[in-house]
């Protein structure tokens, strides 16, 4: 098994406040074109880079929301485990048909859903331990085969995603396992967050000890800063800002730093 070991660098960095945006959300991420979203148990919010409120879904029907995707910003997506729907959107946050129903599509115990590449997806299957990649039509491309007996270990993956040249799944207590866009396994990272973990610029941002961490695209050299305040419940990380969404509002942070040798 491929483990990498992280080069911590000495830092001399922090964040500078920049504004509050007036929501919050369990769930905080930005799309590629820095358009943020706020995951609100049944209901979602896109707000500009400003903080503007652009749109917003309507309550749907289909129990809390497992997780949105933005890999594509101009068709996002919500993931529904408990109904095993999947719900898609256009830009302007407009649902685009009906509800696609997993279980019909025969996978009966998909705990998690992400896009890929030539607009394709990742399905985690539980039942068999498996990465599925499928097409627009859901029919199987690859698979990974059962990663519990592959690797020997017992998943229960909080997290899966795909960005860049790399494939995210993560398990809290066995780390990230990472593939490529074709199923391959790459490597077992072992580091691990109570929080959802983010990529930008193929960089794994996470936060552990009140600590926001960035390890680098070639999982070798890490950064580490303090977060500026403590009281907060959902993050996310893009081109150098820190988003924190608290209980009442969320607050932008700018990320500088200097690193030493």
């Amino acid at each position: 098994m491929n483990l990498f070991f992280l080069i911590l660098l000495s830092v001399s960095s922090g964040f500078v406040f920049e504004r509050s945006i007036p929501t919050t959300g369990a769930q905080v991420d930005v799309d590629e074109l820095g358009n943020v979203y706020f995951v609100q148990s049944r209901r979602v919010e896109k707000r500009d880079a400003t903080g503007k409120l652009l749109f917003q879904t309507a309550d749907l029907n289909f129990g809390e929301i497992t997780n949105l995707d933005l890999t594509n910003p101009l068709m996002p997506f919500l993931y529904y485990r408990e109904q095993s729907k999947l719900v898609f959107f256009d830009n302007t946050l407009s649902q685009q048909g009906q509800a696609l129903d997993l279980f019909e599509k025969g996978f009966l115990q998909v705990e998690y859903v992400c896009g890929s590449r030539g607009d394709s997806f990742w399905l985690w299957d539980a039942r068999m331990s498996e990465l599925v990649r499928v097409d627009r039509q859901f029919e199987t491309l690859s698979s990974t085969g059962n990663l519990g007996v592959l690797l020997g270990l017992t998943l229960s993956p909080s997290q899966l995603f795909e960005r860049g040249s790399s494939v995210y799944l993560i398990d809290k207590e066995n780390g990230v396992l990472v593939f490529d866009v074709y199923g391959n396994y790459r490597t077992r990272l072992l580091i691990k967050s109570p929080y959802p973990m983010k990529v930008f610029d193929e960089s794994l941002i996470y936060v552990s000890d009140d600590q926001l961490h960035i390890l680098d695209r070639g999982w070798v050299e890490e950064e580490s800063v303090n977060l500026p305040e403590k009281d907060w419940q959902a993050f996310s990380f893009w081109r150098g800002r820190l988003y924190l969404a608290g209980k009442a509002d969320t607050r932008v942070f700018r990320f500088s730093e200097t690193v030493k040798n």
